[in-house]
């Protein structure tokens, strides 16, 4: 039997797996949440390997591991405790949601008024016409739900909410006195 009471590094991998498993396989075996993208393009193989995303395969990785890393150094330099906190994954998650409409706000705006068919009076500073921010605001957020889900940024959120639940699981198992 393993003995997994000093070896911080083989419960991290561990805890990675579990989560792994948990974005990826989970929603397309129990077909439950359908917002996950699940294995996205990764659920048929019979497209080939060159034809995959392997976007959707990767980003765990870092998602996981960069919060991961992230929680310590920052309760460290900021002198708090915020990412031990429950705030911190719902913060997180809801600043995460804000900086992808901002992207994708300004990224089809761009494109809105670059089109030399539209015009429209650009505002200072931006590069983007304020015809372009009338007419996409309503379609981006309505939009909104179904481009977070075909995006891999949603699993990325999710996978450093999980690096964050790995940190909280691997300090509370350590601060457990032995028998």
């Amino acid at each position: 039997m393993i003995c997994l009471n000093n070896d911080r590094p083989l419960k991290l991998l561990v805890l990675f797996v579990v989560g792994y498993i948990i974005l990826y396989f989970l929603p397309g075996i129990t077909g439950a949440f359908d917002f996950l993208p699940s294995m996205h393009p990764w659920g048929d193989l019979s497209v080939g390997f060159g034809n995959l995303d392997y976007m959707f395969f990767l980003i765990p990785v870092p998602g996981f591991f960069l919060i991961y890393l992230l929680i310590g150094w920052m309760d460290e330099y900021f002198n708090t405790e915020f990412g031990h906190s429950l705030w911190f994954p719902i913060v997180f998650f809801l600043m995460a949601i804000l900086a992808f409409y901002v992207a994708i706000f300004w990224q089809n705006c761009n494109l809105y008024t670059l089109n030399p068919s539209i015009g429209g009076s650009v505002i200072p500073f931006t590069g983007c016409s304020s015809e372009a921010a009338g007419k996409l605001l309503p379609l981006l957020t309505a939009q909104f739900g179904e481009l977070l889900k075909e995006s891999a940024f949603l699993i990325f959120v999710l996978a450093g909410i999980l690096g964050w639940a790995s940190k909280m699981i691997l300090e509370k198992i350590e601060a457990e006195p032995e028998d």
